[in-house]
């Protein structure tokens, strides 16, 4: 229990004044509750022989300065203070109740945000054997489970152990036989429920990953809709859904029906524990049914609150039970991520820490200098040396070029060459085992960022927003922070002003899900407004044209060429006309930099080959 809350206090943002006012919130309710329960006995004392209290030493100068001098007027002021009393303990619930709520939601709010950054964070590397759709389950499922069967049911058994507490002190100070019934007969069902729960961990794991595969399975099934439709293959991916969801049904209802067993328990025992003291208190004490009704009152108001405390109690246990594997997976992969940003601050050279960065606004570049980047001169690839994990044969063996400021330079190669690991190495998504990049004679890596933001990536296939044209072209600025100037002049360095034109809302024009409404052409043309408009110095074009036809590719391409010499350019390309302007040509085979070549030299090759 003390490493569940060791792991929940890590992941929630909050601060000791807000526990300690949740804790407040729970001790006043349970105040209210137990002067609420504790006037049931005098207030049936009273109704069973006003009289007697009425002319008690103790009470009566009291009663006299309120002036009350009949046995009616008694019954009536104690029945409104009781009354009073039980309003104020349910509202004083209701308001409890609402602060956990609030609390418990706002959490959940910060921890998807929270998650969202520290997964964003995280290098490249991390996300080459991770599946996206466990990470989206995490965000988007995961932190909705911790919420509701991992904080509410800690929020809610530390709210009823204060309340068992508080009724035990009563009934304790009421009678101690009772109390000590009670604890001969609770205490081993306690030990049967513990040993019980310790499934509940298990079957909430295979519930986590069975929820996973169903995400994932219908990732696949909409994400390749052209696929299925064509092979024919829904039955597939059907059945696979078929499958995981039914081990999360059973799962579930496993993880259900034992929560229903503590509350039909609890009572059975709870009424053997009542009994029991009757049976005591009549034969053992030799007191009378009239003296033990203000006792009974008393004890069965309490024991009918005490039965929902005791059951929701061992509910919350069990669910957290179920759900411990959830926030091991959240606390893990931010964990993962604080040790990345220790790292991260080694190199940079920069003090934060992951709370502050994850709870804060800021973003990792903010983090960094503000000097902005600059380019003058030339890029210098020297000695760079990069293997995978777990691999044998390096992905990119000792490649040392230079690329001029202005110029066009491609990379060709056969598939597996190291093309496109080098164009990661470039931007700064991986790094490599050795050998250094710089920039005007400046290592990259000082401020890696910096040298990012110089950087335009336009791969084969443009990540789109579902939004619109304007959306998708300034990508990750906000609405009302959209330079119209900029946008405009993106798009017509893009070549996209027909197509605006042509549209009834131009930019605003919705493109659907990963631009489905727009040609192949088009949605490339926007990747390279994308990259105007952001301003960047040097655009990283891999495999840009492969996927377009013979004219739609001559129209990229022109929008490319347009580029050359206000623009670096670094080309991956299997097509060779589309780099038939380049400045430098660099031929890659087995991770190696085979040659430096032109283009004519690399179209006779090649047809000499065929």
């Amino acid at each position: 229990m003390l490493q569940y809350l060791k792991k929940v206090f890590y992941v929630i943002s909050t601060t000791r004044l807000s526990i300690a006012r949740l804790v407040a919130a729970f001790l006043f309710a349970s105040f209210l509750e137990v002067v609420g329960i504790g006037l049931v006995g005098p207030f049936f004392k009273i109704l069973s022989n006003p009289s007697d209290v009425l002319n008690n030493s103790v009470y009566s100068p009291f009663f006299e300065r309120l002036g009350l001098d009949s046995n009616i007027d008694l019954i009536i002021f104690s029945s409104i203070i009781l009354v009073v009393t039980f309003i104020l303990k349910s509202v004083g619930f209701i308001v409890a109740r609402a602060y956990v709520f609030k609390f418990s939601y706002n959490q959940k709010v910060l921890l998807e945000s929270r998650l969202l950054k520290a997964y964003l964070s995280l290098p490249y590397t991390f996300f080459l054997n991770r599946n996206s759709s466990g990470l989206v389950q995490n965000i988007a499922v995961e932190t909705q489970q911790f919420i509701n069967a991992g904080l509410m049911p800690l929020l809610s058994i530390i709210s009823n152990l204060i309340l068992c507490f508080t009724l035990v002190v009563l009934l304790g100070s009421t009678d101690i036989v009772f109390i000590l019934v009670l604890f001969a007969i609770f205490v081993p069902l306690f030990f049967i429920f513990a040993q019980l729960s310790k499934l509940l961990r298990k079957w909430g794991r295979e519930n986590t990953k069975a929820q996973k595969k169903i995400i994932r399975s219908i990732n696949h099934a909409l994400g390749g809709l052209k696929e299925v439709k064509v092979i024919h293959c829904e039955d597939y991916f059907v059945n696979e859904l078929h499958s995981h969801s039914s081990r999360f049904a059973h799962g579930a209802f496993r993880r259900d029906i034992f929560q229903v067993i503590p509350r039909s328990m609890t009572e059975g025992f709870l009424l053997l524990a009542i009994v029991i003291y009757i049976l005591i208190a009549i034969t053992a004490s030799g007191k009378s049914l009239e003296d033990l009704t203000p006792i009974f009152a008393v004890f069965t108001l309490a024991s009918l609150r005490l039965l929902p405390t005791i059951t929701q109690l061992l509910q919350a246990v069990g669910r957290l039970r179920t759900k411990s594997y959830a926030i091991s997976l959240i606390y893990s992969d931010l964990k993962r991520a604080e040790v990345y940003l220790e790292e991260y601050k080694k190199t940079e050279e920069i003090n934060v820490s992951l709370t502050d960065f994850l709870d804060s606004g800021a973003s990792q570049q903010s983090l960094l200098s503000n000097t902005s980047a600059r380019f003058h001169d030339s890029i210098n690839l020297k000695n760079i040396y990069y293997s995978y994990p777990n691999t044998t044969n390096p992905a990119i063996d000792n490649i040392s070029l230079e690329i001029p400021k202005g110029q066009s330079i491609a990379l060709v190669g056969k598939s597996g060459s190291g093309k496109t690991t080098l164009v990661d190495i470039l931007l700064g998504l991986i790094t490599p085992s050795s050998g250094d990049i710089l920039l005007d004679g400046n290592s990259i890596y000082k401020n890696l960022h910096n040298w990012q933001s110089l950087l335009g990536y336009i791969p084969q296939s443009i990540f789109l927003l579902d939004g619109t044209i304007e959306q998708n072209i300034a990508f990750g600025v906000h609405g009302h922070k959209v330079d119209d100037v900029r946008l405009k002049e993106a798009v017509q360095v893009a070549q996209l002003e027909e197509l605006v034109s042509d549209l009834p809302d131009g930019l605003k024009t919705q493109i659907g899900e990963r631009g489905v409404r727009l040609s192949g052409g088009q949605r490339q043309r926007i990747g390279i407004a994308r990259a105007i408009y952001h301003d960047c110095q040097i655009l990283v074009l891999d495999e840009a044209t492969s996927a377009l036809d013979s004219q739609t590719e001559h129209l990229v391409s022109e929008a490319i060429d347009n580029l050359s010499g206000s623009k670096t350019l670094i080309i991956i390309a299997h097509r060779y006309s589309t780099i038939k302007n380049c400045d430098r040509i660099y031929q890659l085979e087995n991770g190696s930099l085979k040659q430096q070549t032109s283009y004519e030299e690399l179209v006779s090759n090649a047809e000499q080959l065929s």
